[in-house]
């Protein structure tokens, strides 16, 4: 018998094709298996990769899930994990159309450009309008900080599994830097 198919994207739990038999019969087939997870610890690490160049107030962190599988082609996302507190914030600073720092929510592909377990780039921090402002209202030293669940999505339930939980945090220490935290990892820099 001869089977002809492909592993469908998201974790390799797919797949489908069609197979074909020496006497002359034919057919199709799919097959399924568990989405691979995690499996090491910790499940996710970070590092600190640059400012980004448009706002340089803004961190750059790449993660990498920790597992003894290849998570290539498979897609993560954050949620909000609660926990929010900023008290850079004010109440007037929402007539200026600024509002308390609380996760966006982002998306990447795992191994896109090398086909590892890597994901780039989650863009952590204020704007630097932002930091203005608040350094404008004699904030500093304030700081913000949110919860982030790390979720990979797993196809063969079509939902997603929660591997990692972190918190993100932003600090104006000073008048003169600026520093951002993910995970655990630290960059600061002085700004502007």
């Amino acid at each position: 018998m001869t089977y002809s198919g492909n592993i469908l994207n998201d974790g390799c739990d797919m797949g489908n094709g069609t197979w074909s038999a020496s006497n002359g019969g034919s057919g199709s087939f799919s097959m399924t298996k568990p989405t691979d997870l995690p499996d090491q610890f910790p499940a996710e690490t970070t590092v600190f990769r640059a400012w980004w160049p448009l706002a340089p107030t803004i961190a750059l962190f790449q993660g990498t899930i920790g597992s003894s599988k290849y998570m290539a082609g498979r897609q993560v996302f954050d949620s909000a994990a609660g926990g929010n507190s900023d008290n850079c914030f004010f109440p007037d600073a929402a007539l200026d159309g600024y509002s308390p720092f609380a996760l966006t929510g982002g998306g990447w592909f795992v191994g896109f450009y090398f086909f590892n377990n890597i994901w780039n780039d989650d863009y952590v921090g204020f704007l630097p309008s932002t930091v203005n402002y608040y350094r404008s209202k004699m904030r500093p030293p304030c700081s913000a900080s949110a919860g982030q669940n790390m979720r990979l999505y797993a196809r063969d339930t079509l939902s997603s599994q929660q591997y990692f939980t972190n918190t993100l945090l932003i600090e104006l220490p000073d008048f003169s830097n600026v520093k951002v935290t993910r995970a655990g990892v630290t960059a600061t820099t002085p700004w502007p």
